[in-house]
């Protein structure tokens, strides 16, 4: 079996994840592919605990989340023109700045929010906590359609289709070259967009379960919990991939597979070329 490929959009740019090596490409404002290529060994070759079911999803997430805050800083400082280049201070602060601002608006607020309804309504624990969890999921779902008035936002979407076309190309077995990866679909199943649908989907059904806390004690308990979560989302998508006619399974991602119409876009063969050549370094 061939070695599962992880990848992320860059700011002109795409990163690529294989089993021993990382790779970026991405391009400088002059329209130059810088490729950059690093020898990789994950945290659970090394601790081998990390690779049990449950435990490695959220240790995958931090994992990924740790490389591909890099490879952003990385790609934007190379992307940028020379007089417009960030330090890497204002892009450090500028993500945790973003960072504590989802906690915020999608962790604190809706909880805060509905500990208010609980005092002003009759309605079952578990109604309050699945409308709760609905809310929470607009929120997210308005955000990332939000980001499509972004033309830069657009660009890095382009990018994101062309790391999904490369990646389905490959794992056709088919010819890494632009006429071959072009027939392919923008969407892929372990999309990290559906990955994050099914961690919202996932934590409405836990919490809807576990009673009403009071404000402090339901932020800390989500916060803690979160780790749990993303393990049984990361299990779920596993799995889904693994059995692609499973008409149940491709019914719970529609989701996220549908989000991804707003996350990934058709690229050009510019952008095309930079996955392809991400790809073939890490493959």
């Amino acid at each position: 079996m061939a070695p599962v490929i992880g990848g992320q959009a860059l700011m002109e740019g795409v990163l690529m994840k294989g089993k021993d090596f990382i790779a970026t490409a991405v391009y400088t404002p002059n329209r130059t592919l810088i490729v950059e290529k690093k020898p990789y060994e994950g945290w659970a070759t090394k601790v081998p605990i990390l690779k049990w079911p449950l435990i490695r999803g959220s240790v995958t997430l931090i994992e990924m989340m740790i490389i591909g805050m890099k490879a952003l800083l990385y790609s934007a400082q190379i992307s940028s023109p020379e007089e417009e280049k960030p330090s890497e201070n204002e892009l450090g602060i500028s993500l945790v700045i973003s960072l504590l601002i989802s906690i915020l608006v999608f962790v604190v607020i809706p909880a805060t929010f509905f500990t208010w309804v609980r005092t002003h309504s009759t309605l079952p624990l578990i109604s309050l906590n699945l409308l709760e969890g609905l809310f929470r999921l607009t929120l997210v779902i308005g955000f990332i359609s939000s980001t499509l008035l972004s033309k830069d936002m657009r660009r890095v979407y382009q990018f994101h289709g062309a790391e999904h076309k490369a990646v389905n190309a490959y794992e056709h077995n088919d010819k890494l070259t632009l006429e071959s990866v072009k027939k392919y679909s923008t969407i892929h199943t372990r999309c990290g967009t559906s990955y994050i649908m099914v961690v919202l989907i996932v934590s409405i059904l836990i919490f809807s379960l576990i009673g009403r806390q009071g404000l402090l004690m339901r932020i800390l308990l989500k916060l803690i919990l979160f780790p749990v979560v993303s393990g049984i989302a990361y299990e779920f998508i596993r799995f889904a991939a693994d059995h692609p006619k499973n008409r149940l399974l491709k019914l719970f991602l529609l989701p996220g597979l549908g989000m991804q119409l707003i996350t990934t876009k058709e690229p050009d063969d510019e952008q095309l070329m930079a996955a392809i050549t991400a790809l073939k370094e890490v493959v």
